[in-house]
């Protein structure tokens, strides 16, 4: 999420990591001997404030900026770094991702998602993408606080709707992410499934809600 970093998400997803790695363990231990492992990248862009950089706490941000209208200068530097990481540490199952970081997780699953015509609207969108995916489709994606990023710029990323099993977690008092910007994400997907907690904009750490992301992973 914005102003935050990997090792900050780790911790906030600390107990949803361990709960699926015990439960795949007890359930499908042939499969995946090993059970679950998470990898929480920190995002490229190192925030500023008063022009100096943030401390002590690294901040970072997958846009520089809370506008989700707005064009994303950062865009092709997230996409070379999401390439670059893929390569050399997945490929990967699934994907996680919280508000800002939500959006862009879903923009990736879609970037991976091997359709035709994905990639040439990617390429004839407002700001074109025309990299190869360093990966295959994922196969589930949960996401919180999660929005669409500029649409009407972006549509390559939302048209044909996106086919990556997606688990939306809504929260019931967010002030910071749009819920019309949330449900246009969810209308972009091909099999979407919606929660809600009653808390704000925050990693929902409650046990009714981890219980749903457990059960849809």
């Amino acid at each position: 999420g914005f102003t935050q970093n990997g090792p900050i998400f780790q911790a906030k997803i600390k107990g949803f990591a361990q709960d699926l790695h015990e439960r795949v363990l007890a359930d499908f231990a042939q499969t995946y001997p090993a059970g679950v492992e998470f990898y929480t990248p920190t995002a490229p862009t190192k925030l500023v404030v008063g022009g100096q950089p943030t401390a002590p706490i690294d901040m970072r941000a997958w846009k520089s900026d809370l506008d989700a209208h707005s064009r994303l200068e950062e865009l092709e530097m997230n996409f070379d770094f999401f390439s670059d990481y893929i390569r050399e540490h997945g490929p990967f199952d699934g994907i996680v991702g919280f508000s800002q970081g939500a959006g862009f997780a879903m923009m990736l699953a879609a970037w991976c998602s091997g359709d035709e015509d994905r990639l040439s609207n990617l390429a004839a969108q407002g700001h074109p993408i025309r990299m190869p995916a360093p990966q295959g489709p994922f196969q589930w994606a949960v996401l919180a606080s999660a929005a669409c990023m500029a649409h009407d710029l972006y549509w390559g990323f939302y048209e044909p709707k996106i086919k990556t099993p997606s688990l939306h977690i809504h929260a019931d008092l967010d002030t910071i992410t749009d819920r019309g910007m949330s449900q246009q994400l969810v209308d972009a997907c091909v099999d979407a499934e919606e929660a809600c907690h009653g808390g704000t904009h925050y990693w929902p750490k409650d046990a009714q809600t981890t219980t749903t992301m457990l059960d849809f992973v």
